[in-house]
């Protein structure tokens, strides 16, 4: 048996078919218009900054990995393998950290207080006073540290989902800026090779809750030395004092 179409019944089977292919082309331009588009990541940087350097006191907890050879001189971050504490600003920190004093790594207790600094010796329990420390508290200096350094990142990555402690954030990573980077460390800065840093911001409220720092920082670094900063507990009362 042969079966026929006639022209008039091969035209609607086509036009039915170009129909669909219409609705189906419809729809996915649709969804593509209903997906939400990404925020600026120079916009999430500029309001986190604003947000980070406005803070009166915030808790912030750093680990280092994989650290380079002590460097002899004044102490630098390569010094400071963790630490765990608070910031009063303008000037005030006090953490408990992992510090190498001249080839020894000891546990101990850091305050600064404006220009002056104090670390716990763990052998007399006593604190002992050594100002070159204080210069750490300029990582959180709104004037120069990471506030202003997260707003002068090159080559933005687009914001992607991330996660700081639970805390849902836009994730965003960009090359340091090598003359913010000197104006922060000074001397110490080795900006021979820009390190990367991730930014992770927090999705509901715009704050920083934690920036990942990988590369040389400072004089001594690897390519793959890691340094971590985590931060919470904005605002919260803190009152940081001189050892008695």
């Amino acid at each position: 048996m042969t079966l026929r179409m006639n022209r008039s019944s091969g035209r609607s089977l086509w036009q039915s078919a170009a129909l669909g292919l219409a609705i189906l082309a419809t729809l996915f331009v649709l969804a593509g218009c209903n997906q939400p588009s990404l925020p600026s990541a120079t916009s999430l940087l500029a309001a986190a900054a604003q947000h980070f350097n406005d803070a009166k006191t915030f808790h912030f907890v750093m680990t280092s990995d994989h650290l380079g050879p002590k460097q002899t001189g004044s102490p630098t971050l390569s010094d400071l393998s963790a630490a765990d504490g608070d910031v009063q600003r303008p000037d005030r920190l006090s953490a408990n950290g992992t510090v190498d004093l001249g080839g020894i790594t000891v546990s101990t207790k850091l305050i600064i207080v404006g220009q002056r600094a104090w670390f716990l010796n763990p052998l007399t329990g006593n604190f002992d006073e050594e100002d070159d420390y204080a210069g750490f508290v300029g990582i959180f200096d709104p004037a120069k540290g990471l506030g202003i350094a997260i707003t002068s990142l090159r080559n933005l990555s687009l914001p992607s989902d991330g996660s700081s402690n639970g805390t849902p954030c836009w994730k965003i990573s960009g090359d340091v800026d090598t003359a913010t980077l000197g104006s922060l460390l000074g001397e110490a800065a080795n900006p021979a090779k820009p390190p990367r840093a991730t930014i992770c911001i927090g999705k509901t409220d715009g704050r920083l809750y934690s920036v990942v720092i990988t590369g040389q920082l400072v004089t001594g670094d690897l390519d793959n030395t890691t340094r971590t900063f985590v931060l919470s507990k904005y605002d919260a009362p803190v009152n940081i004092q001189p050892p008695a």
